[in-house]
């Protein structure tokens, strides 16, 4: 594999002025991006047709070598390494062609239903009138790059090497509970932010958190939440070592466990509503303490201090690597339902 910058590093690092350009700007560490791809590929109940198909689509496809095939490790994290400034690929002169020609791609990688809410509803509205599922988001991502791997359809332009990456790489995201909501906020007073809970209308004048990257803990701008559940807890199960994980979580992928229902198209909806409850889950024990604002290198960044329990980390580390694990089992599945 290629040497990489520390998942962590990238994430925190000057993360604030970022966040103008998307939401959860990164994803699951990659230890954790690599874990799904590797639990899933490896697995003996992989189909031998998938297999053959994933084989054909990486053979020559490495990044900086087309003599030899890309790994599906690799491939689970390409969408991030060609994001800008902070990922291996970013300068490229390739992947700034790719930023060009799919400028919304940051979006494919989260859905912005509020905290609280346990379901992906398309319908659902928010007070100016538009859906939370409005426009690119993870599950129009995920369908759209089954279609090109299917021959069936197009999603953005992507070639079927793509939209396997993406698809390796988002199915992964779509089980990061922080992926799938964002934190809506009453700041009228400052001292007391309030999170709006449930499934109540949310006024427009709503602050929003953008998936935990706003919330901040240890009184600075480099302890964010959604970092935390990106790397921190993931490496807490088995440190920044992808083979230890894969070894640990092994035994428990096979194709039968973990089921999901109906058209294996919409299995993405099943997936990101489980991260929806998971989410809820991740935010009550957490105590939302003032605003604060943090200049960095003449950026400013506003943002919630929160309080953590001291066994947050702790608490939710069997919760994470249940994520993995059925983020393992359905990519699987899903490797072995494709019509490829």
């Amino acid at each position: 594999m290629h040497q990489r910058i520390p998942a962590f590093i990238r994430t925190v690092a000057l993360i604030a002025p970022l966040l103008l350009f998307s939401h959860q700007v990164f994803a699951f560490s990659r230890v954790g991006h690599e874990t799904i791809a590797d639990l899933a590929y490896q697995s003996p109940d992989l189909s031998p047709k998938a297999k053959a198909a994933i084989d054909a689509l990486l053979a020559g496809a490495d990044p900086l070598d087309s003599t030899k095939a890309e790994t599906i490790a690799d491939a689970a994290e390409w969408p991030d390494e060609i994001k800008s400034p902070f990922g291996v690929y970013s300068k490229e002169p390739w992947a700034v062609a790719f930023r060009a020609a799919h400028p919304e791609h940051g979006k494919w990688h989260f859905v912005n239903f509020p905290v609280g809410s346990t379901k992906y509803d398309p319908d659902r509205k928010k007070a100016d009138g538009t859906a939370y599922a409005d426009g690119p988001n993870i599950v129009m991502a995920v369908q759209g790059c089954v279609a090109v791997l299917e021959g069936k359809g197009t999603f953005d332009g992507l070639t079927k090497l793509e939209a396997l990456r993406y698809l390796v790489h988002l199915v992964g995201d779509a089980h990061q509970p922080l992926h799938t909501v964002n934190g809506y906020f009453d700041i009228t007073d400052p001292a007391m932010p309030k999170l709006y809970k449930g499934t109540k209308k949310i006024p427009a004048t709503a602050w929003a958190d953008s998936g935990g990257n706003n919330l901040y803990y240890q009184n600075d701008d480099k302890h964010e939440l959604h970092a935390m559940w990106d790397a921190d807890i993931v490496n807490a199960i088995a440190g920044d070592d992808t083979g230890k994980l894969v070894t640990a979580l092994s035994p428990s992928i096979a194709a039968k466990n973990y089921p999901s229902k109906g058209d294996y198209h919409d299995w993405i909806i099943e997936w990101v509503s489980e991260s929806m409850v998971q989410a809820k889950e991740a935010y009550k024990p957490i105590t939302f303490s003032k605003v604060v604002t943090f200049t960095d290198g003449g950026k400013t960044t506003q943002g919630i201090g929160i309080t953590l329990p001291p066994t947050y980390i702790q608490d939710q580390v069997p919760v994470l690597k249940l994520q993995i694990i059925k983020g393992g089992t359905h990519l699987l599945q899903l490797f072995n339902a494709i019509q490829w």
